[in-house]
């Protein structure tokens, strides 16, 4: 246990070992035999020293434990910004790849398939010029949040930067189920947005890898869906490629 958070749990229990020598000490230098008045103020000396001690403790306990949650709410905040982006909050780069490896094990297990889809948003530049950064980031904090809900629990997605998201699938059985949901997933980013009183909207060019067809660790599905997405926007707007070795 951390040393902070046991003296501040264990306080009570050391407080009689704290009092009792003292309150001892002053009984028996302050109360002579037979003398009523002075064992009354001895016993009142020995009230008071025992009240400031729990006084004192209680402060000290009151201090360790700011300080205990001081350093949990640091390090929970720390946490956050080393995994997730900080615009919207969705796992950055290097949580998505912890999901991703998770994801490829149990698919390994389940002789199941996994969907890694980046999708980039068409016309999110113009947003930026129209309308300006703030009303961009807004956008993207907007369907960050939105994706978020309207996935599949057992799904993840998470921001690579600029306008791109990605989207790892899991309990895929065959290519047509992941197309499905990219098709989905292409339809919850086109509806319309209010953005600093201005309703938008975005399009968005979508590519897909696959475990185990295209690669068997997270690096290569990372790369080869981003391939695949820019092959997607080659071909126009509102595309979904799946990768190919061609």
């Amino acid at each position: 246990m951390n040393p902070l958070r046991h003296l501040a749990t264990a306080w009570p229990m050391l407080l009689p070992l704290a009092i009792g020598p003292t309150a001892a000490r002053a009984g028996e230098s302050l109360a002579p035999a037979g003398d009523d008045a002075q064992l009354m103020v001895a016993g009142l000396l020995v009230t008071l020293i025992a009240a400031g001690a729990a006084i004192a403790l209680w402060r000290q306990n009151r201090r360790l434990t700011l300080a205990v949650a001081a350093r949990d709410d640091a390090l929970s905040r720390l946490e956050h910004l080393a995994h997730r982006d900080p615009l919207t909050g969705l796992p950055n780069r290097g949580l998505i790849a912890d999901r991703l490896s998770q994801a490829i094990y149990r698919a390994e297990r389940q002789g199941r398939k996994v969907a890694v889809c980046c999708a980039g948003l068409d016309g999110f530049q113009r947003i930026n010029d129209d309308l300006g950064r703030d009303a961009g980031d807004a956008l993207l904090a907007a369907l960050g949040q939105r994706l978020s809900i309207r996935l599949r629990a057992t799904d993840t997605v998470g921001r690579l930067g600029d306008d791109e998201f990605v989207l790892v699938l899991e309990e895929i059985d065959d290519a047509d189920a992941a197309l499905c949901l990219a098709r989905d997933i292409q339809q919850v980013i086109g509806e319309a947005l209010e953005v600093n009183g201005r309703a938008c909207t975005v399009a968005a060019s979508i590519g897909i890898a696959f475990y185990p067809d295209h690669g068997q660790d997270t690096p290569t599905l990372l790369r080869k869906a981003d391939m695949a997405l820019a092959a997607a926007r080659h071909q126009g707007s509102s595309r979904i490629a799946t990768h190919s070795e061609d």
